[in-house]
């Protein structure tokens, strides 16, 4: 059984069966093995503290909803800015397009480019 890592020890690949050019012999993997969850030095796996796990489809599909909602909506928030609409007007528009956003955020794990 083979890994490969990159310049930092991060695990990119395994192969039970075959190798890799230049892969590093094991003798097993963790049972929770996954592309770049762990380290490995000096013969043995550390979990890599920089990992993050992958987004779930379902997850990714809400973001990408919710992004369009937000985008749908940016022409009222230039209206506002500008000028054009009062805050009375924009008012219910900018609670809405801040819940969006905050959704993002927990759906991202606190990790956005929407954060505020």
């Amino acid at each position: 059984m083979q890994i490969q890592v990159d310049e930092r020890g991060v695990v990119t690949g395994w192969a039970t069966i075959g190798g890799f050019e230049g892969g590093i012999e094991v003798g097993g993997l963790p049972e929770d093995i996954e592309i770049c969850k762990y380290i490995y030095i000096d013969g043995k796996f550390i979990e890599n503290d920089e990992y993050e796990p992958p987004m779930s489809q379902e997850a990714a599909e809400r973001i990408g909803e919710l992004k369009a909602m937000l985008r749908a909506t940016d022409y009222k928030a230039i209206k506002y800015a500008e000028g054009y609409l009062s805050e009375e007007e924009y008012g219910r528009d900018k609670v809405q397009r801040q819940a969006w956003r905050n959704e993002i955020n927990e759906l991202e794990g606190g990790k956005s480019e929407w954060a505020k």
